[in-house]
């Protein structure tokens, strides 16, 4: 989780849009990552890659609103991610978290990048 984690705080700080397949290749080692270990998450796993999550929707509904070759994929991906960030405020909110704990959460690991 820490190196998905350090890699988007990478992307983050980037001056440049990185290309669709260094996106699509990130996307989908957070699923391959995320999706063998999801069950053994803890609260502050289910944070990062909640917030993870919520920074690729975010980016693929942008790329996705572009009339491209890509925005059909992209929007795929937004669909998945929130799908996923679903997935995690339930298994937060069954953790003991309310919604804006869960939102407290995302903007802190915002603010730390």
């Amino acid at each position: 989780m820490n190196e998905l984690f350090e890699k988007l705080k990478e992307y983050l700080s980037m001056d440049k849009e990185i290309p669709f397949t260094e996106f699509m290749e990130y996307f989908e080692k957070v699923l391959k990552v995320i999706g063998s270990e999801y069950e053994e998450y803890q609260q502050e796993d289910l944070e990062k890659a909640r917030f993870i999550f919520s920074i690729l929707q975010s980016n693929a509904v942008e790329r996705g609103s572009r009339k491209d070759e890509n925005s059909k994929k992209y929007k795929k991906i937004s669909e998945k991610c929130n799908l996923w960030m679903s997935a995690m405020n339930l298994r937060l909110r069954e953790l003991g978290l309310s919604q804006d704990e869960i939102d407290t959460s995302n903007d802190r690991l915002l603010a730390s990048v």
